[in-house]
């Protein structure tokens, strides 16, 4: 976390200037009181606070994953028939829902890929803590996926992990 914490301040101090030169802000605290404000926070706030829902005891990530025609039916019948195919294939049919391409989460593309994977890695922490949070006593990996990965660019998922392995 603290490398992101840096890479946070890094690219703040490239990018925000205020005249000729990087403003006064140095820290973390500094920037967001002198460039944010409620509204953003407001709307970022899902983001890194986002709300799951449970589908026979599968956990998806609501409201900024992977959507499909015909909407959380469709997921559940989805989840039903993978079920009756085998463990693996349902595993896999759920986490295909438990994640994003960064860079798409906005229709202003203007981040560099620097800028990119250091949202990502805010990301992952936040929805480790939220997902921690939210089922105290369920075993989640939360990973930053590279774009080798995801076929473009980087992303941020999660899979739970049962106890037999799956």
């Amino acid at each position: 976390m603290i490398d992101s914490i840096h890479k946070t301040l890094e690219i703040l101090k490239m990018n925000k200037t205020v005249g000729e030169g990087v403003s006064g802000a140095s820290t973390l605290e500094e920037f967001t009181r002198t460039y944010g404000n409620v509204r953003d926070a407001l709307l970022y706030a899902p983001l890194f606070v986002p709300q799951f829902l449970e589908i026979d005891g599968h956990v998806f990530l609501k409201d900024f994953g992977v959507k499909i025609e015909g909407g959380w039916a469709a997921v559940e019948e989805g989840v039903r028939q993978t079920k009756a195919l085998s463990p693996t294939a349902l595993k896999s049919y759920v986490d295909g829902f438990n994640w994003v391409e960064v860079p798409y989460l906005f229709d202003s593309r203007s981040g560099t890929d620097d800028e990119d994977e250091c949202l990502a890695a805010w990301i992952m922490t936040a929805w480790r803590c939220r997902l921690r949070d939210e089922y105290p006593h369920r075993n989640f990996v939360v990973r930053v996926i590279g774009s080798d990965k995801t076929g473009s660019v980087v992303g941020v998922g999660f899979e739970e992990v049962s106890k037999d392995g799956l």
